[in-house]
């Protein structure tokens, strides 16, 4: 009996995980056109760009952690760590090995991984706050070391003079090209999330997170899956603060604090766990808001914290909730008129 409750929930997965994923892949032809022609309407003001840029680390980061928390329930503290340890691993690199920013990329994207992989392996046999305070405790810990090993970090002083990326023998330090250079990894970041949410790989980490057990019971590697996850994860992160290294040209540990880790956790809770969406559009606000408000600076907190109360009070599951509520009216309609009931999107 258990085996083909088991055999009727893996062919389940596997036919969902076969539909049409058309409405998917203009969803992220709008947004790349949106993010690309940002340029256009920027202009030559370098403070707008510097804002664009900020915009999109923040989108990637954010979409690094919805992986692990949106697709797999691991609730991380740690994402700024992460970011840190691929700033520092690439500005090292570069520093003392002379293999420029695309050697300190792969070797903060390797670095991030194979740290996530050992750090993860007892951190994730924990569930629900005790993981995401084991969380906080790893992001904590990072921190201290990068503003401790001097030897190393600087510590406080942190690094400077990190080199600008170089392509085709043309260096990349600011305004459009470093924009357009962020941009294509956010988009790089977007893609393989929306391959994962399309695949069995995808539905087997919502089975995940959703219900633990309906999945052990179905023959999904749990443990296995979690671990990787949170290690690419980090690894997209790492990528993510290897091009933030090199954007800004000096780092310091006093950037990669629990206040971003916390703020990125934010982000996608706004935007929606699972939906790329919906965390690209939080990341965003979060990111924007901030800077519109600055004309009430006295206030500007103020109206930013009551504007994330009701925020969460009339979307409780992001901005999602409101394509899901539609979606839902949508089926409900075809219910009545005997078309059934596909599933749910990611």
């Amino acid at each position: 009996m258990q085996t083909t409750v088991a055999q009727d929930a893996k062919s389940a997965i596997d036919e969902r995980a076969r539909k049409n994923t058309r409405s998917s892949l203009i969803a992220v032809a709008v947004l790349a056109l949106v993010m690309f022609a940002v340029p256009v309407f920027v202009g030559d003001s370098p403070y707008l760009m510097q804002v664009a840029v900020t915009t999109l680390f923040f989108a990637a980061l954010a979409q690094s952690l919805n992986l692990s928390m949106g697709f797999a329930g691991v609730v991380s503290f740690a994402q700024a760590a992460f970011y840190g340890i691929g700033a520092y691993t690439s500005a090292l690199v570069a520093l003392h090995f002379g293999v420029g920013f695309w050697g300190g990329f792969i070797a903060a994207i390797l670095m991030t991984f194979v740290l996530a992989v050992i750090l993860g392996l007892p951190t994730l046999r924990l569930g629900g706050p005790y993981l995401a305070i084991a969380t906080i405790g790893l992001q904590v810990i990072i921190q201290s070391v990068l503003l401790r090993w001097t030897s190393l970090t600087k510590g406080p002083a942190g690094i400077n003079n990190i080199v600008a990326p170089t392509l085709f023998g043309m260096q990349i330090r600011q305004g459009v090209s470093y924009y357009l250079m962020v941009a294509v990894w956010l988009m790089v970041i977007i893609v393989l999330l929306y391959r994962i949410s399309r695949t069995r790989l995808g539905y087997e980490l919502l089975a995940t997170r959703e219900a633990e057990g309906a999945a052990l019971a179905i023959g999904v590697p749990v443990s296995r899956l979690r671990i990787a996850i949170f290690a690419l994860s980090a690894a997209l992160a790492g990528g993510t603060g290897s091009l933030y290294a090199h954007y800004i040209g000096s780092i310091d540990p006093y950037v990669f604090d629990l206040t971003l880790s916390a703020t990125v956790l934010v982000m996608v809770l706004l935007g929606g766990r699972a939906s790329i969406i919906g965390v690209t559009i939080g990341a965003a606000i979060l990111t924007l808001l901030p800077e519109y408000l600055q004309a009430v600076s006295n206030y500007r907190m103020v109206l930013y914290g009551a504007g994330m109360v009701l925020l969460t009070l009339f979307f409780p599951k992001g901005l999602a909730g409101l394509a899901i509520l539609r979606r839902s009216f949508g089926r409900g309609a075809r219910k009545e008129q005997g078309e059934g009931v596909a599933g749910v999107d990611a």
